[in-house]
């Protein structure tokens, strides 16, 4: 099994906007196989429906600049790839959710370290990811927009105190420390 640097990956990792703004974070391989166009809707769903989102998007790979062009007046932040454990763990803990919409994950370690930063997450149904979830740290949802977007609305009931503290226990049960002897 594998596991999470807790001490990097922290809640105290980074501060949320305190504008009433909801904050969003993507994490990961911007790839076919990730469907992180997905996210991007999600956004777009969330909007709609009155929600002031914004997302940010951090990864590289080969749809980065469809994705920036299919951006379309979304408020979206692209960092490119994040090289400094400790600056993705501040994006991670600066959100209110993340977004993990690959159906094919075979562990889901951006989940993990989203949920060790008190970060809940919305995983996408099929795949590993949702073994890592637990009541009140996140929700699987089916890979659509609309699945995610109705997940992330979902989640946002539960108080925030409550939220960071199941993702940060549920991580806590998978350290580095037990998973590498």
């Amino acid at each position: 099994p594998l596991g999470v640097e807790l001490d990097v990956f922290h809640p105290d990792a980074g501060t949320r906007s305190g504008d009433g703004r909801l904050d969003l974070v993507c994490a990961g391989r911007l790839s076919a196989e990730k469907q992180p166009l997905v996210a991007i809707e999600a956004l777009r769903v969330l909007r709609s429906r009155g929600h002031e989102a914004h997302l940010v998007v951090a990864g590289d790979g080969p749809l980065a600049e469809d994705l920036r062009r299919r951006k379309a007046r979304l408020p979206i932040t692209f960092t490119g790839h994040v090289g400094s454990r400790r600056s993705l763990a501040a994006l991670l803990a600066g959100a209110h959710v993340a977004l993990a919409p690959c159906p094919v994950e075979s562990f889901g370690l951006s989940v993990l370290e989203s949920l060790a930063c008190g970060t809940a997450v919305v995983t996408a149904s099929e795949g590993a990811a949702p073994e890592l979830l637990a009541p009140g740290a996140g929700l699987a949802a089916a890979s659509t927009p609309t699945a995610f977007a109705h997940a992330v609305e979902h989640l946002l009931q539960v108080p925030v105190g409550q939220r960071r503290s199941a993702a940060r226990h549920r991580a806590q049960q998978m350290p580095w420390g037990a998973t590498v002897v």
